[in-house]
């Protein structure tokens, strides 16, 4: 807010569908008023206004701290419904989620008057009950091994099963991501450019498949279909060829679509690992009873402290892993580089 003399000014952002209230405003209060659309260098905040089921996603951004810029993509329903497997594939364990969901309903009936409140209750509620859906299926509850699921529980294939999910998730989410920009794009040589690239992921999906989960399962003919279609898009359409450093990274792109595609094995490794740790500490505790009933109280102490560790371990994984594949490679494809800041009118942004 600037004074001069006996005028004030106030410059700030207006969302565009606000535009008419803040004029009925002015001429009902005698205010000058200049509405002018956003420079080319402007920093503008976002609003980003989306359906109520996808706004519970929203303590997510803010406890990251990250925004969508102000002509970047909307990306919040797929990074909801992409974050919410991953979280439950990395903690991975039936009774894990079923605390987790316990301790939200008690949360729930401290704070339910409270409205900042809900939308972190909400999210934690969905991502609860998605765990207690993905142990049940893998038949992991406190890393003991039950029924379930048996493409998932079944020692002689379950391992191959959850790493082909893995890749599966990668190739939906990675295409999702160049499909849905090139729409959004709205020009076809650029839209066609990420077609191709979209098709190479497919081509990187079928070769991980055949390197790591089913060597030998896939003709080599499917997977150079989608590499050759692929190429001659990105070629032609994708790559500036007066540009001598987009030519030069080119072949790093390509590679770096590999390792993307790669990348979500993480979700496997790190559910593995979680896994084993709940029961080496059960096979501790095990030891402790059998060895004397008298040190029983031992032995809970080594299960608490081991599941509590394992608990902290997984949360710290979901910040690491689960965001990272929202943010990183699925941001890379679609086009997401959260350079926004939330619109908060009369916010003061200075020190």
């Amino acid at each position: 807010m600037c004074a001069h003399g006996p005028v004030v000014s106030l410059t700030g952002f207006v969302p565009e569908p606000e535009v008419g209230r803040l004029t009925a405003a002015a001429r009902s209060n005698g205010w000058g008023l200049l509405v002018v659309d956003p420079a080319e260098d402007d920093r503008v905040p976002t609003l980003i206004r989306m359906p109520k089921w996808v706004k519970v996603v929203d303590p997510l951004f803010q406890f990251l701290g990250i925004s969508p810029g102000y002509n970047e993509l909307d990306a919040s329903a797929a990074v909801l419904v992409f974050f919410t497997i991953f979280y439950a594939m990395i903690v991975g364990d039936a009774g894990y989620g079923a605390l987790f969901l316990i301790a939200t309903a008690v949360a729930w009936g401290f704070l339910r008057r409270k409205p900042a409140a809900r939308m972190p209750l909400r999210l934690m509620a969905i991502l609860s009950i998605a765990t207690i859906v993905w142990g049940a299926l893998s038949g992991n509850w406190f890393g003991i091994s039950t029924p379930g699921l048996h493409c998932l529980t079944d020692p002689a294939t379950k391992d191959g099963n959850v790493q082909a999910f893995c890749f599966m998730l990668a190739i939906a989410q990675l295409t999702l991501g160049r499909l849905w920009r090139a729409f959004k794009i709205g020009k076809l040589r650029e839209g066609l450019g990420h077609v191709g690239w979209a098709l190479i992921l497919w081509g990187n999906f079928f070769l991980t498949l055949d390197l790591l989960v089913w060597p030998g399962y896939f003709p080599k003919w499917v997977m150079f279909s989608f590499y050759g279609l692929g190429l001659l898009l990105v070629v032609c359409c994708a790559v500036d060829w007066r540009d001598p450093a987009g030519i030069f990274q080119f072949p790093f792109d390509l590679i770096g679509s590999f390792t993307d595609v790669l990348s979500y094995i993480r979700l496997f490794a790190v559910g593995m690992a979680g896994y084993y740790i709940a029961s080496s500490f059960n096979g501790m505790g095990r030891q402790l009873i059998e060895l004397s009933p008298w040190i029983i109280p031992a032995a809970v102490l080594v299960l608490l402290a081991g599941h509590l560790i394992n608990l902290a371990l997984c949360m710290m994984s979901v910040l690491v892993h689960g965001v990272r594949l929202n943010t990183l490679e699925f941001s890379n494809h679609i086009g997401l580089q959260w350079t926004g800041f939330h619109f908060r009118p009369f916010k003061n942004t200075e020190s």
